[in-house]
């Protein structure tokens, strides 16, 4: 708990000192891009994932799409002049995972994500 609150605590420092805006996607990786169970029995499925990466196909093409959607949003808002300004989109990851605790995971989940939009570029 202290290191999730810790990583978290972090996260909202850099944010406020930065003033950037950001949208704060908190990612866990058992049953979400690691599926359990039923979800899994694809696996077997020669296009259930690339090479290069641990995770199902699936699950790699809905985070990129959500990733993208919240890209896409923009906030028209006043500043205090009053003039209208807007505001994009800006996702950024958050690992909420026990997978956070050993580099070597976090490596292999960074690699995956390499490897997924390698992959997507050849195709």
């Amino acid at each position: 708990l202290f290191h999730f609150l810790f990583d978290h605590l972090i996260l909202v420092t850099i944010i406020y000192y930065t003033m950037v805006p950001v949208d704060v996607i908190f990612l866990d990786i058992d049953g979400v891009l690691l599926p359990f169970g039923s979800a899994k029995k694809s696996s077997q499925d020669e296009n259930y994932k690339c090479d290069d990466c641990i995770f199902p196909n699936s699950t790699m093409h809905a985070l990129t799409i959500l990733l993208q959607k919240v890209g896409d949003i923009s906030l028209a808002i006043k500043d205090k002049d009053n003039k209208q300004q807007t505001i994009r989109g800006n996702p950024v990851l958050v690992l909420s995972s026990t997978w956070r605790a050993q580099q070597e995971f976090i490596t292999d989940i960074l690699d995956s994500f390499k490897g997924y939009v390698a992959f997507m570029q050849r195709n």
